[in-house]
């Protein structure tokens, strides 16, 4: 709290993430959302992504999928996957920006490339139904696997599927079941 006081970034960036998740301290939201601004103001990407957050969520701040994309758009361009992939997630819903699968699929590829298991599966989604990329069944299964290697449990169900159904992946019941 003393460095957070002093004007530290990353200690304001720690504190807020501290009272964002109610972790060694009493949840306040309202109190992250200062602390994480002071710090995403001074350019700590993790900052940047948590008070992109707040936004999104309404945490400790009026909700503004404006300002949420704003600033998990600085935090993706210095490279923090989790931002990556949640503003991957803002351009296919149409949250904040005009919804544009192909730049959720750049963004996702990103964050997938540095191993984030989310943008891993929703890359997978992308090929299976060709959203913002050409279909591609064997690509899609090769994402899942990535992320099943993760322990992704939604990337399961989906290679569980084509593994009951059959098609795109042998057909195989055992590994079917030992995925669901």
């Amino acid at each position: 709290r003393r460095a957070a006081k002093k004007g530290h970034a990353n200690a304001q960036a720690a504190l807020g993430k501290c009272f964002l998740h109610g972790e060694g301290v009493p949840l306040d939201h309202d109190e992250a959302a200062r602390l994480l601004c002071l710090a995403a103001e001074q350019g700590v990407g993790s900052a940047e992504y948590m008070y992109g957050l707040c936004f999104g969520n309404g945490w400790g701040v009026k909700r503004d999928d404006d300002a949420a994309t704003r600033w998990m758009r600085l935090a993706a361009d210095h490279g923090f996957a989790n931002a990556q992939t949640s503003l991957g997630d803002c351009y296919a819903q149409g949250r904040g920006v005009p919804q544009d699968y192909s730049a959720a699929v750049r963004w996702w590829r990103l964050a997938a490339d540095q191993g984030d298991v989310d943008a891993q599966s929703f890359l997978g989604d992308s090929y299976y139904v060709g959203g913002g990329v050409p279909l591609d069944r064997s690509e899609a299964v090769r994402w899942w696997r990535l992320a099943v290697d993760q322990d992704q449990i939604t990337a399961q169900a989906n290679l569980a599927q084509c593994y009951a159904a059959g098609g795109v992946l042998p057909r195989d019941d055992i590994e079917a079941a030992r995925l669901f």
